[in-house]
């Protein structure tokens, strides 16, 4: 707890982490908003939805958020990661009202992809802009906070939509992203933004803010602004330097996490938890009920949100548009898979098999983090970006050498 001691220079980057925060809750609320809204839909005899609807607006929500992950490289980098998020948060209310006051099909299958779209672009500008505005020493404790918003979005979710049908549920849904408009009215830009755009009186007025006003910002600035130097020499990618590591490599590891996010399971249990009869729910004994509390607990521990907190690490700041782009894009796009496979797999290898599959994928996961993501605790982005300027294959011959003959000390002085 020592790097909360100085709540000067500490509290002025947790308000804006906060805020932006709350874009990881609308995803969340977003994500778990089909399980409980599906089973009203099916009660609504105006709309006479078919089984093949209700898979429709179920899917086309992680299909929109595909592609607002695509889009979002273009928004953060003309817009900024606060304008983004800030300009995104009127059109979410305006999904939701489409969603609540839907009187046919068409229309709420296009509030939902208009959301989903909206949640695809508005999370990883939430947490490249976290990244950015925290200091390395409190930078995991910020990023950490993504997890628990979308947990507690998710929960919500579920909770409300006890009580609630399908368009009270859309409508109730309105105060999340009303919220996060407002509350980053008052938050500053990222800093790194402004020095890439140039505006460097206002980068150095936003990292003084964020720094406490009796914080001396100005080595903090110079590191940012020769980085920032060092980066406009780098070449834009092309098919010809996309073989660049200090793109391609960490654009791997970040959809790397993404993928093994998604093969978790957990949104093949979050969207299809409506769709099991109650006489089997009611038949669960208690090891499936503990395993999957379990399950829960510990993915919101990893998982849930560290993969979106490494998103703004990892990333170099000359690629960190393109990169959070197509990096956000392979994370829904896997969500998509997940959603759309998950009852064809039941059908194919029965529930045990389809959760024996996500285990073996969560046994892979552990060993490609261990053998091949950095530890960034405690690092500078800029310093972070000088771990992938190594040829891959050396790196990975003295990464998996190192992992299996050196203790962690021997292996965190040669980092």
């Amino acid at each position: 707890m020592s790097q909360f001691k100085n709540a000067e220079k500490v509290l002025p980057q947790v308000y804006p982490a906060l805020a932006v925060g709350l874009a990881m809750f609308c995803l969340g609320f977003d994500q778990a908003w089909s399980s409980p809204a599906i089973p009203s839909l099916k009660k609504e005899l105006k709309f006479n939805l078919s089984e093949t609807d209700l898979d429709i607006i179920m899917s086309i929500n992680p299909a929109g958020s595909f592609l607002g992950a695509l889009c979002v490289g273009m928004l953060i980098n003309s817009l900024g990661r606060r304008g983004t998020v800030m300009a995104l948060s009127p059109l979410y209310i305006g999904s939701y009202l489409l969603t609540g006051f839907a009187v046919n099909r068409i229309m709420i299958i296009t509030g939902r992809f208009i959301c989903g779209f909206l949640a695809g672009a508005a999370s990883p500008a939430s947490q490249i802009y976290v990244s950015e505005i925290s200091s390395p020493c409190i930078r995991g404790r910020l990023g950490s906070l993504a997890g628990i918003f979308l947990t507690v979005g998710i929960l919500v979710a579920y909770g409300f939509g006890a009580f609630l049908n399908w368009n009270q549920l859309s409508l109730f849904g309105i105060t999340f992203p009303a919220l996060l408009g407002l509350s980053t009215l008052f938050i500053p830009e990222s800093p790194s933004w402004y020095i890439i755009k140039q505006k460097d009186s206002l980068a150095l007025k936003s990292l003084q803010r964020l720094r406490g006003r009796n914080t001396d910002v100005s080595g903090e600035f110079k590191i940012k602004k020769e980085s920032s130097e060092r980066i406009k020499k780098m070449p834009e990618i092309t098919l010809r330097n996309a073989s660049d590591p200090k793109f391609w490599k960490p654009l791997a590891l970040s959809s790397m996490l993404m993928i093994a996010q998604q093969f978790s399971g957990n949104l093949a249990v979050v969207f299809n938890t409506a769709n099991y009869p109650q006489e089997v729910i009611n038949s669960i004994s208690w090891l499936p009920l503990v395993s999957l509390i379990t399950f829960f607990i510990f993915y919101a521990l990893g998982y849930n949100g560290i993969p979106f907190m490494m998103l703004g690490e990892l990333l170099p700041l000359r690629y960190r548009g393109i990169c959070s782009s197509l990096s956000g894009a392979v994370n829904r796009l896997f969500a998509v898979i997940v959603v759309i496979t998950f009852p064809l797999m039941q059908d194919t290898f029965g529930k045990y098999g389809c959760y024996w599959f996500y285990s073996a994928c969560c046994c892979l996961s552990t060993f490609s983090v261990f053998y091949f993501v950095p530890e960034t605790k405690g690092k500078s982005l800029e310093e972070i970006e000088t771990l992938f300027e190594t040829s891959f294959t050396s790196e990975l011959i003295d990464g998996i050498q190192n992992k299996a003959f050196s203790d962690s000390s021997d292996l965190d002085s040669k980092l």
